[in-house]
């Protein structure tokens, strides 16, 4: 039974927002580390899934490049580890 989680301050991501540039640095703040690959989803206002990446990384910080096909606008992030789901906004401007 997974504690669900959907604080911002247990999810750092930056730069937020962003302009420009499509290369994010994600961070967890609560000690959590990735020891198996995760499935990471960019998820529209509307839902929709617009973009889907295994990360598979041994550490509490990972990087993400958003793929070119995603406009400006405002997301989530969203992705869970066994301590439990994080979710965060990203603005895309």
């Amino acid at each position: 039974n997974l504690e669900h989680r959907s604080k911002s301050d247990l999810i750092s991501v930056y730069p937020n927002p962003m302009i420009g540039d499509r290369n994010l640095t994600i961070q967890l703040q609560n000690g959590d580390v990735l020891r198996k690959p995760i499935t990471l989803k960019v998820i529209s206002l509307n839902g929709q899934i617009v973009q889907e990446t295994v990360i598979s990384p041994n550490s509490s910080q990972f990087n993400l490049k958003l793929e070119d096909q995603i406009t400006a606008g405002v997301y989530f992030i969203n992705f869970q580890t066994d301590k439990g789901n994080y979710q965060t906004k990203l603005i895309l401007q």
